[in-house]
């Protein structure tokens, strides 16, 4: 057998090991699910240098169309991350509803791949306190959001996924949750 031949069934066999499939558990129908994980928010200004990390977590639900499209919108709370700046300690407290649109990848029997896009509704509390003197400023603002991850679906109505999830907000460098989540399918 020529070394084309080979090459050729080789890249046949990758492409259809790799070829979405109809995965057993990728139904359509509703979802719900939450999630835990580590919201960051990075704010580079030539004054100010805020890079902290908190626990954050979330809330969902979605409706998958078909095994390759869904909906899904929920909570999501970042946390409290602080920081001191200048000598001015600083707490973030931020929040939002979001709306996604979702692509799904389902890769044989238990597994998803899953990209989405979508819009963020989110508000911010903002407070600093310098010497016994404190200010508070509230934020709020819709803003572009998107994601990536992956699902494993352990049963026929349980699957947990990770996921990644950037929050595109204004005035703000990185605004992103990792997370993990528990999923359950109706």
């Amino acid at each position: 057998m020529s070394s084309g031949r080979i090459f050729t069934l080789v890249l046949l066999a990758i492409t259809l090991a790799l070829a979405p499939g109809a995965s057993a558990f990728a139904e359509d129908g509703f979802y719900a699910g939450v999630g835990v994980g580590q919201a960051t928010i990075e704010i580079d200004d030539s004054d100010i240098d805020f890079d902290q990390d908190d626990f954050g977590w979330k809330a969902f639900a979605g409706y998958r169309f078909m095994p390759y499209f869904g909906i899904e919108g929920g909570y999501v709370d970042l946390g409290e991350p602080d920081d001191s700046i200048l000598g001015i300690d600083v707490e973030v407290d931020a929040d939002g509803w979001d709306l996604f649109a979702v692509g799904f990848w389902p890769i044989g029997e238990k597994w998803d791949l899953f990209a989405k896009l979508g819009v963020i509704a989110w508000s911010a509390d903002i407070k600093g306190s310098f010497q016994g003197e404190s200010v508070s400023e509230d934020e709020d603002g819709e803003d572009l959001a998107y994601g990536l991850g992956a699902g494993w679906n352990f049963s026929e109505r349980f699957s947990v996924r990770g996921e990644w999830e950037y929050f595109d907000i204004d005035d703000t460098d990185e605004v992103y949750l990792l997370s993990l989540s528990a999923v359950y399918r109706f």
